[in-house]
């Protein structure tokens, strides 16, 4: 007899998929089962359960957690998201999901359909379910299903990359690879953002010279604090626009000040929080970071939001004081080698292309997002 199972009171998803793969223990991250998967984009689980019709005859990408498994061959699972539960199963059981699958996340592609399954179909499936009560069947019961084409189980939930220590004098005991995340310098810091000596001490001048920017650019200014680099940079963009981002609403209330004192219209000031930029995804070509990113109190997240945010081939210009140099006369914390962040931005898939050495204090790292395919 066909191993099946039941979701009382709740829609399920069934998923039938071809081809068969040996299953081994431990599992690898990103492993196939089934043809493999042919979309990118997925839809939610909440909204197949809540209107099925309209995704009926339609191909569909889910992604959720496994939180049931046949308790005999592993013939059907349950893909939980929040509180929708749906359960897939493989088309003519051609392949089995091992129980180390249990508890993992898993992509499952398919076309939905609306079925019903008698009592005796529905009884079934809750006697191989972990936990599932066959008694509390009554009647035939409606479900959504997919015939599937394949389900790929992802990595286990990674542990936290940051780690906490006794914080120094600048610091503030929290450490991303190695490295101790500074204090964020407050909206009470802009009149030294904005000194008349920070020109020539920096050389702002060459560095704004030396940005790839085309007059249709989307440009992020993220870290932006004052404008000092949104606005000069919004001038040269006559069809572009430059996002100015920033967690300090202070701050972005002097941007917008300014900008409308001068005319910008193609200044949009954006309010981040401490994990994301809020930036469009695919939507920039240039990221600007200016002695900002050492103080991200969350640098994985934001900077994964920026490659989201980028197009294909979009680049990423980090400015930071240079660690390597004792004579730049900046705080440790708010330094950062060269070794370093190219470290930690290619952990979130940035691809380094060079540094720059022009500047007095600072050096300046280009990273690329890689073009797709």
């Amino acid at each position: 007899m066909r191993c099946r199972s039941h979701l009382p009171g709740l829609l399920s998803v069934v998923l039938f998929a071809t081809g068969a793969v040996a299953s081994e223990s431990p599992l690898p991250a990103g492993r196939d089962f089934g043809a493999g998967l042919t979309l990118s984009n997925t839809t939610p689980l909440g909204e197949i359960v809540a209107e099925p019709e309209e995704h009926a005859g339609k191909p569909v990408l889910v992604n959720g957690r496994l939180t049931d498994l046949c308790v005999k061959k592993g013939c059907w699972t349950v893909l939980a998201d929040g509180d929708a539960l749906v359960r897939v199963t493989f088309q003519d059981y051609g392949f089995f999901l091992p129980p180390e699958a249990l508890g993992r996340r898993a992509l499952v592609e398919g076309v939905a359909e609306v079925k019903t399954l008698s009592e005796r179909e529905a009884r079934h499936y809750a006697s191989e379910s972990r936990g599932g009560d066959p008694d509390s069947i009554d009647g035939p019961q409606r479900e959504v299903g997919f015939v599937a084409s394949g389900v790929r189980l992802l990595a286990a939930a990674s542990p936290s990359p940051y780690s906490e220590g006794p914080a120094s004098r600048d610091g503030t005991g929290r450490f991303y690879m190695g490295r101790e995340i500074s204090h964020v310098m407050g909206h009470q810091g802009a009149v030294w953002l904005e000194r008349p000596s920070r020109e020539e001490e920096e050389r702002t001048d060459l560095l704004l010279e030396s940005l790839p920017l085309e007059p249709s650019h989307v440009v992020v200014d993220l870290g932006a604090g004052t404008g000092y680099f949104s606005l000069p940079i919004a001038r040269k963009l006559t069809k572009g626009r430059v996002l100015a981002v920033d967690v300090q609403p202070e701050m972005l209330g002097l941007i917008r000040r300014v900008a409308e004192l001068e005319g910008l219209s193609n200044v949009e000031p954006v309010l981040a929080t401490a994990q994301d930029p809020r930036i469009p995804a695919d939507s920039a070509d240039l990221v600007l970071l200016v002695d900002a990113y050492h103080e991200f109190s969350h640098p994985r997240e934001v900077m994964q939001g920026v490659v989201k945010g980028l197009r294909p081939g979009g680049r990423v210009v980090l400015v930071e004081y240079r660690a390597e140099d004792p004579t730049v006369p900046i705080k440790p914390l708010h330094k950062m080698s060269e070794q370093q962040a190219i470290r930690e931005l290619e952990a979130v898939g940035l691809r380094w292309k060079e540094t720059r050495g022009f500047l007095p204090r600072q050096h300046v790292l280009i990273f690329e997002k890689p073009a797709e395919g």
